[in-house]
């Protein structure tokens, strides 16, 4: 495989992920006025349903830049959420979380990317994977506005899995080392391990922070070998 089918490759997955997410991002809106959310926190909601929009289109221009057509796989809508826990956890792991944890990964890929295309892409999912990230803590800080210390903390388990679920999502830490290329770094699309390191490092400096300020990171002791050393 070139490197430019390579990174068609990677950025179609990339167009996937974020084309679900916009839908899921959407019926969370929907939810969280339903559940009597602020008028501006549901308007943020919105306006980041605009932005993955963005992306996907973004994306899809980038594929079509290395002469393959991209595709447009629809994510099936998502069921609406049955209570105001589910809104709290689908908040904060997938924004405090998830979303921070997204910034390392284009970190890391932009470190590296030589393509002015590729740059200017990198550079524009970052700034709003960052608001984002932003967007899950305030959003966060109202849906556990009433939450006792330990229900707060019940929370650090889907945590761990969102986390644990973005590592295999590169590859997985006992195969990393392992994949062969061609990769396509200048492309935007570098090795898994590049892009573990820097989902490791928005952990250690963004996500864990975040989540001790929502009150949801458990005592040290409790927490997984690599949540403590990053």
């Amino acid at each position: 495989m070139t490197p430019r089918a390579f990174a068609a490759r990677w950025w179609q997955s990339l167009l996937d992920q974020e084309d679900g997410f916009g839908a899921f991002t959407e019926q969370l809106s929907v939810d969280m006025a339903r559940f009597g959310a602020p008028a501006t926190l549901c308007d943020w909601a919105r306006e980041i349903v605009g932005q993955e929009a963005r992306h996907v289109e973004i994306c899809t221009n980038v594929i079509a830049y290395f002469g393959v057509e991209p595709q447009r796989r629809r994510p099936e809508k998502p069921k609406p959420m049955e209570s105001d826990h589910a809104l709290a956890e689908a908040i904060v792991a997938g924004f405090a979380v998830g979303e921070t944890m997204s910034v390392g990964g284009f970190t890391a890929s932009l470190a590296l990317a030589k393509d002015p295309l590729t740059r200017q892409t990198l550079k524009e999912l970052a700034r709003d994977e960052v608001r984002h990230g932003r967007f899950g803590e305030v959003a966060g800080q109202w849906a556990l506005r009433d939450w006792a210390a330990d229900q707060r903390r019940s929370l650090w388990g889907p945590c761990v899995y969102m986390m644990e679920s973005f590592e295999r999502r590169c590859g997985g830490v006992e195969s990393i080392e392992f994949r062969e290329g061609p990769f396509a770094e200048a492309l935007g699309a570098p090795a898994p391990r590049v892009t573990h390191r820097g989902l490791l490092r928005a952990v250690e400096r963004l996500v864990l922070p975040r989540l001790a300020r929502l009150g949801v990171l458990p005592p040290r002791d409790d927490q997984t070998p690599s949540q403590r050393t990053g």
